[in-house]
């Protein structure tokens, strides 16, 4: 088995930012912040940090600035591989602390579903129509102890995946019941493999193999050959390994207090 080549993966990786049509952003040549929209439940985000033409100490100021203009509790700042220790040292002692550990994950297509071995009891469906959409939602909040969506939420949510056919959501179902959603995106020869959660009642049946594999078979039908993942390091990061995933670094969420 060979491995993706490591610059390809790491430009797919520093490529992959989603900022939606219902976001609010600032964006200048250091960085970009963006506050998402209530139905994704992201908060506010530093999502990006470019050549600093200023000192860290001054960029961060700035964005603190902004962010609290905007009245919400906490900034999620992600540090990345080529970031300046200093910026990450200047966050951590503004009062950040770590939210949550993700590793850049990639395989070949072919190489994964080779591996894969999805159980045939798991249905796998793109999801098509609110129904579906609010299968998936409410499967997701379950298995990452988030609210589900209110009406109003879900009616953006499926706004914004309309408005996305490159994107599109997954819904699991074991015996008929929602049991998993996770979601692809589509870019150019790669793809980008996001939001895949099993409810707990339902772990340890193969339902994450199975909604992984359907992706990736999406994917491949349609000119991919590379997937990628940030997967979270104590959950699907060691599924996506057996699956002949390649680790190529961390990414941190360091979550600050703004009140």
């Amino acid at each position: 088995m060979t491995a993706p080549d490591p610059e390809r993966v790491h430009a797919a990786s520093a490529a992959w930012i989603y900022v939606p049509s219902d976001a609010v952003e600032v964006s200048t040549p250091e960085y970009r912040l963006v506050r998402y929209p209530s139905w994704m439940e992201a908060g506010v985000e530093l999502v990006w940090l470019g050549p600093l033409r200023r000192t860290v100490r001054l960029v961060v100021e700035e964005v603190v600035e902004i962010a609290t203009g905007w009245d919400v509790d906490h900034l999620t700042w992600w540090v990345r591989g080529g970031h300046p220790g200093e910026f990450e040292r200047e966050v951590l002692r503004r009062g950040a602390t770590l939210k949550e550990e993700v590793q850049v994950l990639a395989a070949p297509i072919a190489t994964a579903l080779d591996l894969l071995d999805p159980p045939d009891d798991v249905v796998v469906t793109e999801v098509a129509g609110l129904a579906d959409l609010r299968a998936a939602t409410d499967v997701g909040a379950a298995a990452f102890g988030t609210a589900p969506l209110d009406d109003d939420q879900l009616t953006d949510a499926l706004r914004a995946m309309t408005e996305m056919p490159e994107a599109p959501w997954f819904l699991a179902t074991r015996g008929g019941a929602p049991v998993g959603m996770a979601g692809a995106t589509l870019a150019g020869d790669v793809v980008r493999l996001w939001g895949g959660g099993v409810a707990p009642e339902a772990r340890g049946h193969g339902v994450y193999r199975a909604m992984l594999a359907e992706r990736l078979r999406w994917a491949r039908e349609r000119g991919a050959d590379l997937a990628l993942v940030k997967g979270r390091v104590a959950t699907s990061a060691p599924i996506l390994r057996r699956a002949g995933f390649t680790a190529y670094g961390t990414e941190r969420g360091l979550r600050m207090p703004l009140r």
